[in-house]
C-alpha cells in the first residue's frame, strides 16, 4: 500500500472521508485534509502534518514501535520519518515536509518579500508556508530540526512546529567555512545579512544559546553580534558574548538609529547599504568591557 491508500484508510476508520482524484477531506473534521497523490496529511486544527507513521504517532498517539508495527504488517518502507531525542523525549520529525511546505509558500511570499527577502533567498533557505504560518526550516550539521513558524496577522506570533526540541542555532554550517561571522538575534536577520555578503547565524531562541554551540565556532576568529535596537537586545548581545568569549566579541545594537527595536532588516529596508554598515561597525562595535 503506498502513503495515500494507507493515509486514507486510516482517515476513514477514524472520522470519515469523502472527496475524489488527489484531495480528500474527513467527514468529521473539515481542516483534516488528505493530498492522496503525495501521500501527506494536514489537520490544520491540531497543527500537524505528515505520512502515515506522523499520523499513527500524533493521530492515534501510538508509540513510535507500535507505530512502526503497524505499517511493517501492511508491508510498507516508505516512511521518511526519524526520531530526535531533546528533553529526555523522542520527538518525530518528518524532513520531507521541508518540501511541502516550501512548495505551498510559492504563491505566499509576501511576509518574507516586506522583510526584504529576495526569491533566490527564499529558494536557498527554502522557506514555506503552512496554515496561515511562514515556515523557516532549521538545519544543524545538515540534518532537519524543526520549523519556526511565524506569522504578522490575525496577531504576532513566532513558534516551533515542534514541541520540545529546544534551541537550534541557524545556518550553522557557514561556521565550518568562515572565520568572521555575524551572530543576529533572528533567523530573518541572519537572512538579510547573508542575502548581503555577509555570512549570518542565528537561532530560535535570540540570546539563547546551548553550551555545546561553542566548539562550533571555533574557526570564528571575529565575531560580529547585531542584535535589535532595545534593551532586550544589548542584555542579550552582552551575554552571549560571554559566552562565545568576550575578545572576538564586537557587540552594535543599532543605537544609532531612532526606532525602537530596529534591526538589520530595518537598516536595509531603508536603503542603507553594506559598505555603510561595515562603515558603521569599524566605529562603533564595541567590546563588551567598553559598554555601559
Amino acid at each position: 500500500m503506498n502513503n495515500g491508500d494507507i493515509l486514507s484508510t486510516l482517515i476513514e476508520e477514524d472520522y470519515g472521508i469523502r472527496g475524489n482524484g488527489r484531495w480528500f477531506r474527513s467527514e468529521e473534521h473539515s481542516s483534516l485534509v488528505l493530498d492522496y497523490d503525495k501521500g501527506i496529511f494536514f489537520f490544520n486544527a491540531e497543527g500537524i502534518a505528515g505520512d502515515p507513521l506522523v499520523y499513527l504517532t500524533r493521530i492515534r498517539n501510538l508509540s513510535f514501535e507500535d507505530a512502526k508495527e503497524y505499517l511493517r504488517n501492511l508491508n510498507y518502507t516508505g516512511t521518511h520519518v526519524y526520531t530526535i531525542q531533546s528533553k529526555g523525549k523522542d520527538v518525530v520529525v518528518y524532513p520531507k515536509l521541508v518540501d511541502v511546505f516550501f512548495d505551498l509558500g510559492r504563491e505566499k511570499r509576501d511576509y518574507f518579500h516586506r522583510r526584504g527577502l529576495s526569491n533566490d533567498t527564499i529558494d536557498r533557505f527554502q522557506l514555506g508556508w503552512y496554515n496561515d504560518y511562514h515556515m523557516i526550516p532549521f538545519f544543524e550539521d545538515g540534518t532537519f530540526r524543526n520549523f519556526q513558524m511565524r506569522r504578522d496577522m490575525p496577531t504576532k506570533r513566532i513558534k516551533g512546529y515542534y514541541k520540545d526540541v529546544g534551541p537550534l542555532l541557524f545556518n550553522s554550517d557557514i561556521l565550518k567555512i568562515v572565520d568572521t561571522v555575524f551572530y543576529a538575534e533572528g533567523p530573518v536577520d541572519a537572512m538579510i545579512l547573508s542575502q548581503n555578503g555577509l555570512p549570518a547565524v542565528s537561532s530560535n531562541c535570540g540570546g539563547g544559546y546551548k553550551p555545546e554551540w561553542y566548539s562550533k565556532f571555533l574557526k570564528a576568529k571575529l565575531i560580529y553580534i547585531l542584535f535589535d535596537n532595545d534593551s532586550a537586545g544589548v542584555k542579550e548581545a552582552k551575554r552571549l558574548a560571554k559566552f562565545l568569549g568576550e575578545s572576538r566579541c564586537l557587540i552594535y545594537t543599532f543605537s544609532d538609529f531612532d526606532e525602537d527595536a530596529y534591526d538589520p532588516v530595518d537598516y536595509f529596508n531603508d536603503g542603507n547599504t553594506v559598505e555603510g554598515l561595515m562603515d558603521i561597525l569599524k566605529k562603533k562595535a564595541k567590546y563588551i568591557y567598553l559598554i555601559k
